[in-house]
C-alpha cells in the first residue's frame, strides 16, 4: 500500500512539472479519449431529435421562402443580372467554414459550436432584414450562412453520434414529415412576401423562430463533452485546441475556389471580358491557391483538413466526388428556376411558390420512403442508384420548357426530380460513414458538406457565366434588326414578374421575344446540367456494399484495420489509456 502511494505521489509530482507544450498534448489527448458518442434513453433521444430538427425546420423555412423573393429583392437593387453572386457567395462561404465547424465539433464537442452557429445565424439574418444596398444584403447573407451551415454540419454530426446508421433513415424519415409543413409553407410564405413587396418580413419572422429553438436547445440539449480532466485551465485547453484547426488550408481552398468562381462570373461580363488581366489573373490565382492547397494537406499539414488516408476507401472518395458533381450538376435551374418560370411561362410569384411545393413534398417523400427502405434492408447501393436516375430524369424533362408548357407538366417534372434530390444526399452520407470508424464520423461528415458547397460554388459561377452569355445571344437573335442595346440589358437587368404579374422584362420588346429568348437559355442550361448527372449515375456504380452497423462506436469493418495507423497528432508517450484506440 505504501509502495503504491509512493508511486502515485511520484506521478503527481511530475505532472506538475510537466511545461506547457507538454499539457496542451495531454489536454489534446483528452479529446481523442472522450468519445462522443453516447447511447441515449428513448425519452431523451425524442428530445435531442425534436430539438434538431426544429432549428432546421427553422433553417428549410427561411431558405424555401426566400427562393420565390430572390429576383425580387436583387430587382429592387437593381441587381437582377448580379442574382448569381449572392449563391457563390454563399457557397464560398460554406467552403470556407464546413470544415471547420467539423473540427471543432471533435475539439469542444458538438454542443457548443453548434450553440455558436445559431447565435451567428440570428445575427445574419437580422442584418439581412435592414440591408439598404445589394453590396451590403450579400454580405449579411454570407454571415447567415455561415451560421446555417454550421448548424447543418452539426445536426448531421451529433445524429451519427446518437442514431446508429442501420436505423439512420427511419429517424430521417421523421425528419422529412416535420420538413413537410416548412416545405409546403416556406414557398407560400416567401411568394406572399414577394407579392406584397414585404420581403424583409421573411427574415424578421424566421430570426425570432431560430432565437427560440435557440434558447430551448440550450436548456435541454445535454451531449457529451470531451473535456475529461480539469488538470490545466479552461483557457489553456481552449488554446491548445484553436491550434490543431488548419488555418492555412482552409484559407488557401477558400480563397483559391472564390478566385476562380469570381473570374467565371467576370468574364463574361462586358466591361471585363475573357481576355482581361483582372479576369485571367483571378482564375491563375485561383487554379495555383487550389494545387498549393492539394500539397501542403499531403505534405505540410500538421493535421489536415481532409486527411490523405480517407481516401484508400473508395466509398469516402467517391462520396465526396458525387456529392461535388451532384451540386455542379443541379446548381442551374436551382438558381434560375424562378427567373425561368416568371419570364417564359408567365408565371406570378404566388404560382411559382405553388409549383415548389411538388419538389418539397417529393423531397419529403423521397426521404421517407428510401429510408425506410435502408433501414429495412440493410442495404444502400440500389437506392442511390435508383435516386440519381430519378434526379436525371427530372432534369431530363425540364428540356421542354417553353411559353406553352403545361403547368400540370411543370409540377410533375419538380415532383419527379424532388423525389430523387430528396434520398441522394442522405443515402450518399451514409454510404460514406459507412466505411469509417467513429472517430472519423466528423470529418467525413463535414468534408462531404465542403465538397457539396464546392460544386454549388463553382457550379453557380459556371452557370452564371453561362447565363449571362447564352440570355444575351438568344436575346439579340430573337431580336429585330436595330434593336438598341438597352432594350436588350433591360430584359437582362429587370423582373416585373412580381409586381404586376406578368413576365414582361423590358418595355421596347415583345414579351414573346423575351419569352423564347429566356426558354432558349433554359434549355440550353438542362441540357448540361443531364450530360453532368449521367455522369454522376456511371460514377455511382462504384460504391462498395458494407453492412450497416446496428450499435454505435466502432464498425468493426473487414480490413480497416489501418484506420489508426496513421495519428493526426504526438502523443505524449506512456499516456494512453484503454480507451483510446491502438494500431492495429
Amino acid at each position: 500500500m505504501a509502495l503504491t502511494d509512493l508511486i502515485t505521489f511520484k506521478k503527481k509530482e511530475t505532472e506538475a512539472r510537466t511545461d506547457v507544450e507538454v499539457e496542451v498534448v495531454a489536454s489534446d489527448e483528452e479529446t481523442q479519449n472522450a468519445p462522443l458518442y453516447k447511447q441515449l434513453p428513448l425519452r431523451e433521444l425524442i428530445i435531442t431529435y425534436l430539438g434538431l430538427t426544429s432549428i432546421q425546420a427553422v433553417i428549410s423555412l427561411e431558405r424555401n421562402a426566400f427562393r420565390p423573393i430572390s429576383p425580387n429583392v436583387a430587382s429592387d437593387f437593381d441587381s437582377l443580372n448580379y442574382l448569381s453572386w449572392l449563391a457563390t457567395t454563399t457557397f464560398a462561404v460554406w467552403l470556407a467554414i464546413e470544415p471547420v465547424w467539423g473540427k471543432l465539433s471533435d475539439l469542444f464537442g458538438r454542443k457548443p459550436p453548434f450553440m455558436i452557429a445559431i447565435v451567428v445565424y440570428v445575427l445574419g439574418l437580422i442584418l439581412c432584414s435592414v440591408s439598404p444596398s445589394w453590396t451590403a444584403f450579400i454580405i449579411f447573407r454570407a454571415i447567415s450562412s455561415i451560421g446555417s451551415g454550421g448548424i447543418n454540419n452539426a445536426v448531421n454530426i451529433i445524429i451519427s453520434d446518437i442514431v446508429p446508421l442501420r436505423h439512420r433513415g427511419k429517424y430521417q424519415s421523421y425528419y422529412e414529415v416535420v420538413f413537410l409543413g416548412t416545405n409546403v409553407l416556406g414557398p407560400v410564405m416567401g411568394a406572399a412576401f414577394a407579392t406584397n413587396d414585404k420581403w424583409r418580413g421573411n427574415f424578421y419572422v424566421s430570426a425570432a423562430c431560430a432565437t427560440f429553438v435557440g434558447i430551448l436547445l440550450a436548456w435541454k440539449l445535454k451531449l457529451p463533452s470531451p473535456f475529461r480532466s480539469k488538470q490545466s485551465s479552461v483557457a489553456r485547453r481552449v488554446y491548445g485546441r484553436l491550434r490543431r484547426v488548419d488555418y492555412i488550408g482552409t484559407l488557401m481552398i477558400s480563397v483559391g475556389a472564390f478566385a476562380v468562381a469570381c473570374g467565371l462570373q467576370l468574364g463574361n461580363r462586358k466591361e471585363f471580358g475573357w481576355s482581361s488581366a483582372s479576369v485571367i489573373a483571378l482564375l491563375c490565382c485561383g487554379s495555383l491557391l487550389s494545387a498549393l492547397f492539394v500539397v501542403y494537406e499531403w505534405k505540410y499539414a500538421h493535421e489536415p483538413l481532409l486527411p490523405a488516408r480517407l481516401f484508400r476507401y473508395r466509398n469516402v472518395a467517391v462520396g465526396f466526388l458525387l456529392s461535388f458533381i451532384l451540386m455542379v450538376g443541379t446548381s442551374g435551374h436551382e438558381l434560375y428556376q424562378t427567373t425561368f418560370y416568371q419570364n417564359i411561362v408567365n408565371l406570378t410569384p404566388f404560382k411559382v411558390g405553388l409549383i415548389e411545393w411538388a419538389e418539397t413534398i417529393g423531397q419529403t417523400l423521397g426521404g421517407i420512403v428510401f429510408g425506410w427502405a435502408m433501414a429495412l434492408t440493410g442495404r444502400y447501393r440500389p437506392y442511390l442508384w435508383f435516386s440519381i436516375a430519378l434526379v436525371c430524369c427530372g432534369v431530363g424533362m425540364m428540356v421542354q420548357i417553353n411559353p406553352d408548357i403545361p403547368h400540370a407538366l411543370l409540377v410533375v417534372q419538380r415532383a419527379i426530380f424532388g423525389i430523387g434530390f430528396g434520398a441522394v444526399s442522405h443515402v450518399l452520407l451514409i454510404a460514406a460513414q459507412v466505411a469509417v470508424e467513429h472517430v472519423d464520423i466528423a470529418v467525413v461528415t463535414s468534408m462531404f458538406f465542403f465538397f457539396r458547397a464546392l460544386g454549388g460554388l463553382l457550379g453557380n459561377a459556371m452557370y452564371g457565366a453561362l447565363y449571362d452569355f447564352w440570355v444575351t445571344q438568344a436575346l439579340q437573335n430573337r431580336a429585330p434588326p436595330n434593336t438598341p442595346q438597352s432594350a436588350i440589358d433591360a430584359a437582362k437587368n429587370s423582373l416585373r414578374g412580381g409586381r404586376t404579374g406578368g413576365g414582361r422584362p423590358g418595355p421596347t420588346l415583345d414579351r414573346s421575344i423575351v419569352a423564347n429568348a429566356y426558354a432558349d437559355t433554359a434549355r440550353q442550361i438542362m441540357w448540361t446540367e443531364f450530360g453532368i448527372l449521367v455522369f454522376a449515375l456511371l460514377v455511382s456504380l462504384t460504391v462498395e456494399h458494407f453492412p450497416l452497423p446496428e450499435t454505435l462506436g466502432r464498425r468493426g469493418l473487414k480490413n480497416h484495420e489501418e484506420i489508426f495507423t496513421e495519428t493526426s497528432c504526438e502523443t505524449k508517450p506512456g499516456t494512453e489509456d484503454e480507451s483510446t484506440p491502438k494500431p492495429a
